[in-house]
């Protein structure tokens, strides 16, 4: 072979090279900018979620099943809780309503962690 045809493959090669790479770091982005997106949308999911949630005074009705069956595990446990003492004082039903509350906002603070690991 000769030099040019040396050089011109060398260079093809150099040139794929530089694609593939470039095209590899734009695809992570592109997953880390999805994986961002998708945090601060259930994050939002779940601020509405808890918002229909504690408008309600005594915990029950149709908007909260589907609110129930979204919202993360220690929500649910912390509202099973609350569902099954039935009949309760004012000082204790204020108490498990602010545990649910509490739990809501944990939940929204692990998204929030994780929204800026990924930032960073």
């Amino acid at each position: 072979m000769n030099e040019t045809m040396q050089g011109v493959i060398v260079g093809g090669a150099i040139a794929i090279l530089t694609t593939l790479v470039t095209l590899s770091f734009q695809y992570r982005q592109w997953k880390k900018e999805r994986k961002i997106e998708h945090l601060k949308n259930r994050r939002s999911q779940f601020e509405q979620m808890f918002s229909v949630i504690m408008k309600h005074e005594n915990f029950g009705g149709e908007p909260l099943t589907d609110a129930y069956y979204l919202c993360p595990e220690k929500v649910k446990r912390a509202y099973d809780k609350y569902r099954s003492l039935g009949e309760m004082s004012d000082d204790d039903r204020i108490s498990h309503e602010i545990s649910i509350e509490m739990e809501m906002k944990k939940a929204l603070a692990e998204l929030d962690k994780q929204i800026e690991k990924e930032l960073s």
